[in-house]
């Protein structure tokens, strides 16, 4: 059974399928290791936000990371547990970490526009990198009103470049354009 049938058989309430999204989402987030040089970690969070683009479309991916969002603001354990100066709930989304916050919003409406319309694992990568670069370029622009754009470019865009494009080409090669 392919993951486009086993989606299409798991119908859920839209409601709780946002809900099971954004703990999917805050699972994977736990999942990071942090860098001695940065204040962003590798982290497999922007992984599980573009699997679920590729996988259920903008519309439902939208509502699960919008509840992810949503609820890690409000204080619930979903945003990733790195360094207190991060900030916890609604201070993650205005700290450092904000601009990816705004990717991750955005990755649904790119994905959307992107992935859905191609065929093939080149077309499916690239639509996957796309989304990735956007995360890291609206990150490292938010970082640097913080610590300048030199060091948020060699902090927050350089250690993850390379590592979040594999993270694309893998999904583009398990996930199936809509």
């Amino acid at each position: 059974m392919n993951t486009q049938t086993l989606t299409k058989k798991l119908t859920l309430h839209p409601a709780l399928e946002a809900v099971a999204g954004a703990a999917f989402i805050g699972l994977l987030a736990q999942v990071s290791v942090p860098l001695p040089f940065g204040t962003v970690p590798f982290s497999l969070l922007n992984a599980a936000m573009l699997f679920l683009c590729m996988q259920f479309g903008a519309k439902r991916s939208f509502y699960m990371i919008a509840t992810y969002i949503v609820g890690g603001a409000l204080g619930i354990a979903l945003f990733p547990m790195i360094s207190s100066v991060a900030g916890i709930g609604f201070m993650r989304l205005i700290g450092p970490h904000g601009g990816y916050y705004l990717g991750f919003i955005l990755l649904p409406f790119l994905m959307g526009a992107l992935y859905n319309k191609t065929d093939g694992i080149i077309k499916r990568s690239l639509a996957g990198m796309a989304g990735m670069l956007l995360i890291l370029t609206l990150g490292t622009a938010y970082l640097s009103f913080f610590i300048g754009l030199k060091a948020a470019f060699f902090a927050g865009f350089v250690p993850f470049f390379v590592v979040d494009m594999l993270k694309a080409i893998g999904l583009a090669a398990v996930t199936k354009s809509r």
